[in-house]
């Protein structure tokens, strides 16, 4: 009886904590997750969001678990909790996941969505054409926003925030000022969208993409003339961004909380990410900067960032073949007569009383302050059109004319619809005004809801 009781070993101990890692248990159910991204009988799209979900999930977990492994082996700890040996056992298998993650996606996503006329041209495999518009988008979209920092004693190594894009260019010849400084960082904004679909007059009947790192790369001795581009790389830094605050020993809460939200995306450097082509001179450069262990460098074969290949999923599903009011055309009427009543448009301007019959609540006004209801009137009317126009009518998308002037021409149709009600429909009694929206507008919008969530789930 007393050995049933008896206190367990030190090495039973600890075989049994082993069993209980959180963090390892974390990357066990990742690495069941992207299972569900192999399998073939799962639709592709979503074989495409698993991979994403479990980039998002790795994520969070850097932020959020992996600060301790990291200062212990920065302490080079060797007992407790943390230690070197588990920021060692850590690092090797959260590699082998990534390295499961890219090979998927290069192996079988990216070969499976281009046998249904999906890709993403890499600069390379582009043709005159569409580097010509890559080149065009650059000059328009991108360059504008970027803002490349070369190094030296006066541009020190600039903070870098969390999870964002970012490039490192080794320089050759000197700068305007006869500076030799080799490195050059260019931070790329978030603002900006991680995938491009190329328009129909260049991808043909395919659905071509572009990624921003691409385009950019493509693009790098154009940001700094007069310089040879020698080696350069991608990277993307995760910074412990867990915020613990302790409530007894801060004064203000509020303050405290808005501080650390402030101070977030520049935490501790826990994970670098770049390039799987990055040379040996920059890889060691960038983790000298952040203060990283060897072991925190992911190579990567594709993106740094997995997460944004959700776009491609919104993308590819977007209404630029087919516009939403084909296949919601009963959205498309009662979310129009929500706009029409929403600018106030006939016939839902009714007056409320006789002195308003001339120009409805207005009449008490002039001058000024009448011309500023009806600028506040149209400007609702332009809105509420240019809604109509995304939601329903596909955005800018059409053939031949640049995407700007179908944006502009679909509004302007959706605003003569409003002109053209005012003119024709009649004016109905409230009771009346009141009966359609209770009885035809509220039940038809219930039911196509319905109908739409069971098409959708089916």
């Amino acid at each position: 009886m007393l050995s049933i009781l008896r206190s367990p070993t030190p090495q039973a101990l600890a075989k049994a904590l082993d069993l209980l890692d959180r963090d390892h248990s974390i990357l066990a159910f990742n690495e069941r997750v992207l299972d569900w991204a192999c399998r073939a009988e799962v639709p592709l799209l979503e074989r495409l969001r698993y991979l994403c979900i479990v980039s998002s999930n790795l994520d969070e977990f850097f932020e959020v678990r992996a600060e301790p492994h990291v200062a212990a082996q920065l302490a080079g700890d060797l007992q407790g909790v943390y230690t070197m040996d588990s920021f060692a056992a850590l690092a090797t298998a959260a590699n082998a996941l990534v390295s499961r993650q890219y090979a998927l996606y290069n192996d079988e996503l990216m070969p499976a969505f281009e046998k249904q006329g999906i890709k993403i041209v890499s600069h390379g495999d582009r043709n005159q054409v569409q580097r010509r518009w890559v080149k065009q988008y650059f000059e328009r979209e991108v360059r504008p926003l970027l803002l490349p920092v070369a190094l030296d004693p006066s541009h020190p190594f600039p903070q870098v925030a969390n999870k964002s894009l970012n490039f490192i260019v080794r320089l050759g010849g000197l700068d305007a000022f006869g500076r030799d400084n080799e490195i050059a960082i260019v931070k790329v904004p978030r603002v900006l969208p991680r995938l491009i679909r190329m328009p129909d007059a260049v991808s043909g009947r395919h659905k071509l993409f572009v990624s921003l790192s691409s385009v950019i790369r493509a693009h790098l001795s154009e940001l700094f003339p007069g310089r040879d581009v020698g080696q350069f790389s991608q990277f993307r830094l995760t910074r412990h961004s867990d915020l613990a605050v302790d409530e007894e020993d801060v004064t203000n809460l509020r303050t405290a909380l808005r501080q650390g939200l402030q101070h977030r995306h520049y935490g501790q450097a826990v994970r670098l990410e770049v390039s799987a082509g990055c040379s040996e001179y920059l890889s060691h450069f960038l983790l000298e900067q952040f203060e990283l262990p060897e072991q925190a460098l992911y190579r990567v074969h594709g993106p740094v960032n997995l997460v944004r290949l959700t776009q491609l999923i919104d993308l590819v599903n977007a209404q630029s073949g087919l516009w939403y009011l084909v296949l919601q055309p009963v959205g498309f009427v009662v979310f129009l007569i929500a706009g029409i009543a929403e600018a106030r448009r006939s016939p839902f301007d009714l007056p409320e009383a006789d002195s308003e019959l001339v120009a409805g609540y207005h009449t008490e006004y002039s001058s000024m302050k009448f011309a500023l209801f009806f600028m506040g009137e149209y400007l609702d009317v332009i809105l509420i059109s240019a809604m109509v126009t995304t939601l329903y009518l596909g955005g800018w998308h059409g053939p031949v004319l640049p995407p700007v002037v179908w944006f502009i021409v679909k509004t302007m149709a959706v605003i003569f619809l409003f002109v053209w009600s005012r003119s024709v429909l009649p004016r109905y009694r409230f009771d009346q005004l009141m009966s359609f929206g209770w009885k035809i507008l509220l039940p038809l919008a219930t039911l196509n809801t319905l109908v739409t969530a069971i098409l959708v789930v089916s």
